[in-house]
This record gives C-alpha cells, structure tokens and sequence, in this order.
C-alpha cells in the first residue's frame, strides 16, 4: 500500500519453502525478492518492477555454510552489494562476484545495519 492510501498493490511471492525475503530497492517503483532455487542450494536475487511485473536477476549466490538461506536486509544504492544475515550473523555481499564478507562483530556484542550511504559526487 502506497504511503498516502490510495494505491495498494500485490507482489507475486515464490513459493513458501523458496522464499528467502523481499525488500525495498533504492528505486521507489520497485522491490528485491529472494528466491531459493528448487534444484540446488542458491539464492537467486531478482528485482521486480511493482509498474510493469518485469524482473531481472541482479545475481546468485550460494546458500550460507550454515545450510539456511541468507535473509536481505538492504541492497546498496549501487546495486552490486547486499546486507544479509543467517544465524545472527551479518554479511555483505557482493552480487556479481558472490563475494561473501562476514560483519566484523565483537563476542558479547552485536551488529545492528541501518542504511546505506549514498556517494557523493566529492566522495569519487
């Protein structure tokens, strides 16, 4: 449902034992889904555009050494780096590469994500 009410809309899920998440992308007409392929351990990352139901798959990646997917929590404003956790661990996640950096975090402490920032054109 859009912010103001007015306009409300479905997202076609995967099946159940497939899904993995779905989140916002940095593109306000579209969302990330993460769906677990049937045939073998991987995790297929898909944008779906809400306007006109087309998807492409930003990337692939192999499902976590722990065996359990890993859940998106926000995709870069690039859309080549993914924050996903599994088992209360946080990664990052490169998408063409399938790079997978484990979040520094201290023993007795925890990892909390909350945005990506945006470059500035003084930052490049």
């Amino acid at each position: 449902m859009s912010a103001d009410g007015q306009t409300r809309q479905d997202i076609p899920l995967p099946p159940w034992k497939q899904r993995c998440g779905l989140i916002w992308s940095v593109n306000e007409d579209e969302v990330i889904l993460c769906q677990v392929d049937e045939q073998q351990p991987i995790e297929h990352i898909r944008v779906l555009n809400l306007s006109t139901g087309a998807t492409r798959v930003l990337g692939s990646i192999k499902v976590s050494p722990h065996g359990l997917p890993f859940s998106p929590l926000a995709i870069s404003p690039d859309m080549q780096w993914i924050v996903a956790s599994v088992q209360a661990r946080m990664y990052w996640i490169h998408l063409p590469t399938e790079m997978t950096v484990p979040v520094p975090s201290q023993p007795k402490g925890g990892c909390i994500f909350v945005a990506w920032v945006p470059r500035t054109p003084a930052d490049q």
